[in-house]
């Protein structure tokens, strides 16, 4: 599944219904705002992606690469590690 533009605010709609909890997926919105966050704070040094399958178009992946180039300029460390990268809008 892509990662959306905004997270759904919906707690019904990804209700699991043998656990009774609902998993969040982030949205765009929430990655760029915790990478805004962790740029903030003193405490954190870097931010490691470990993504198993990132399927994402090119404007979500450069929204993303760009709040990384931002946390790394405050000489903090960003890497990313694919293992499967789908980019569905080109063919």
């Amino acid at each position: 599944m892509p990662i959306a533009e905004r997270s759904d605010n919906n707690p019904f709609r990804n209700l699991n219904l043998s656990t009774l909890k609902a998993s969040k997926k982030p949205g765009l919105n929430d990655i760029v705002a915790n990478i805004e966050k962790a740029e903030k704070d003193d405490n954190i040094k870097g931010i490691l992606l470990n993504l198993n399958y990132f399927e994402a178009g090119y404007a979500t992946t450069t929204e993303i690469r760009n709040a990384l180039v931002k946390f790394k300029k405050g000489k903090q460390r960003a890497g990313c590690h694919f293992y499967q990268l789908y980019m569905g809008n080109y063919k």
